[in-house]
């Protein structure tokens, strides 16, 4: 029995660990957002890239969705006529002293070698940063 207790224990550190070394969240930094919400976008999987949008604190109605969805879409044919993401660089990424809200500045350059610095607003929402529309 005494066995299995440090057996147990020695488990439950190694996982703490891991999870802490992965931010805890699986990666719900806030330039991890932005980074999964532009690979998203880059692979066409808008539904995927909504999931990490914050639109307002009430439900959307359908024609907020399809508003939201075509200006993804736009984005998506955007990126496919810069010939998709090359790499994404994370500048700059602040998290406000209430923990509650951060900006990000992150470049991409594009498959045709062109480049954009952009910069994101992200909140935090049921302990998950999301970015703000």
């Amino acid at each position: 029995m005494k066995k299995f207790k440090s057996i147990l224990s020695i488990l439950t550190t190694i996982l703490l660990f891991t999870a802490m070394s992965c931010g805890g969240g699986g990666g719900n930094a806030p330039g991890d957002v932005i980074k999964s919400v532009m690979t998203n976008l880059d692979k066409g999987n808008i539904d995927k890239a909504i999931d990490d949008l914050y639109t307002g604190d009430k439900e959307m109605t359908d024609e907020e969705n399809a508003k939201i969805t075509g200006l993804l879409q736009m984005s998506v044919t955007a990126l496919e006529q810069k010939k998709g993401i090359k790499s994404m660089e994370i500048i700059s990424e602040e998290i406000a002293e209430d923990g509650e809200s951060a900006k990000v500045e992150m470049k991409i350059v594009y498959g045709d070698d062109s480049d954009d610095t952009e910069k994101y607003k992200l909140k935090k929402v049921d302990g998950k940063w999301k970015m703000t529309m």
